[in-house]
């Protein structure tokens, strides 16, 4: 009896010490350089399985799987968690502390893997204006399972069904600790990608290591064919031009809809801070069968994908991950950067010249750097005071 004891003993002791979740997220100081990501495509859930249990079984299965194969972060498509379904989105929009949210905290928590999970947030009861509206938002998990922050998106047009976030509140990077490191994340939805290039520079100068991007693009708010040339272009394109990598998830649709609208065209990808596509999803099949352009692979059942040694497909429930290793070198490296605050001077329209008028003099005026990565400050003008009229 003791002998088996000591036997359980040591199997438990030995588990403790090749087990993944040993490495503590708290107890690392160093960043490491590379990481491997997923995102995760798939149908939005109709409205006879529009529910959030529904979801969160897909959730469960992704990040178990993405467990099994060393994934440290993966990301879901905008509003994954209630599904993509105006007519049903307020009815099941939920508070930012509501037990659904828990649920996700838990499985990262169980599978150590660092988890973005957007959803319809119900405003707080002090938000007065919005309180007939809801926000399309995202919950940013670490991989011990503890929030690492929330964001809400901040374009679009303003409708008596979402409501915006504040920009200065939302656009500011979160640490984000996964398995065994750590790095800064600037948070998107998709339309705030590609609509405001200026929330992806101020989130690139204030120190953000990647950018991931929630997206649903094909939804009503444009026609599929712009959206196709945004999951194509605009996404290496953002990449480029701030140097940073972007995780990028999108929904997929099979079939085009009656009405036109949520004809999600899939793409969903990973790009690397030079534009890359270290793994691009197929485009979704109604897309295919519309342009006939694409060239199928027969391996695959004609869908295609793009992707860089070392990415793979892992299929799951109701969906599949995409994944690939994201390359932090230049994550820290200043030249990398360099680009960016040149840019910020070159095209700064701050007057440069400050002129007395009392002495007829003038000199030049040094801009000043904003400490919240705003990029240049205006300098501050003094009016002249009326004069006095003579009595």
């Amino acid at each position: 009896m003791k002998c088996k004891r000591a036997h359980t003993a040591l199997v438990n002791l030995a588990l403790l010490f090749t087990t993944p979740s040993l490495c503590l997220v708290s107890s690392f100081s160093v960043d490491s350089r590379s990481f491997r990501a997923a995102v995760y495509q798939c149908q939005t859930s109709s409205s006879s399985n529009n529910s959030i249990l529904y979801n969160l079984k897909r959730a469960t299965d992704a990040i178990r799987r993405a467990s099994d194969h060393d994934v440290e972060l993966i990301v879901f498509p905008e509003l994954f968690l209630q599904g993509y379904d105006s007519s049903s989105n307020v009815q099941s929009a939920i508070a930012r502390e509501g037990y659904e949210l828990n649920v996700v905290a838990q499985l990262c928590q169980q599978f150590q893997v660092a988890c973005i999970m957007p959803y319809a947030e119900k405003p707080h009861e002090s938000e007065t204006e919005a309180a007939a509206t809801i926000f399309s938002s995202a919950a940013l998990f670490h991989a011990n399972g503890d929030r690492a922050g929330s964001y809400r998106k901040t374009t679009g047009e303003k409708s008596t069904l979402f409501s915006r976030g504040n920009p200065l509140v939302e656009a500011l990077p979160m640490s984000l600790y996964l398995r065994c490191s750590s790095l800064k994340v600037g948070m998107l939805m998709g339309q705030d990608l590609w609509s405001s290039p200026e929330q992806c520079r101020y989130l690139a100068r204030s120190g953000t290591q990647i950018l991931a991007v929630a997206a649903s693009f094909g939804n009503n708010k444009e026609s599929t064919t712009v959206a196709e040339r945004v999951a194509r272009n605009v996404v290496p394109a953002r990449a480029l031009e701030n140097g940073l990598p972007i995780i990028c998830a999108n929904y997929e649709s099979t079939t085009p809809s009656n009405n036109g609208q949520n004809e999600f065209v899939g793409l969903s990808s990973i790009t690397s801070a030079d534009g890359e596509s270290l793994i691009l999803a197929p485009a979704s099949d109604f897309l295919v069968d519309r342009d006939g352009d694409e060239e199928e692979d027969p391996n695959n059942n004609g869908r295609v994908i793009i992707g860089v040694e070392g990415s793979s497909i892992i299929p799951c429930e109701g969906g599949e991950m995409y994944v690939s290793t994201v390359e932090m070198d230049n994550a820290d490296d200043s030249n990398s950067q360099s680009f960016v605050d040149d840019s910020e001077n070159m095209w700064t329209l701050s007057p440069k010249t400050k002129i007395d008028t009392s002495k007829g003099t003038s000199e030049e005026m040094k801009p000043t750097k904003s400490k919240k990565g705003f990029g240049i400050a205006s300098p501050k003008v003094k009016l002249n005071k009326k004069p006095k009229r003579s009595k």
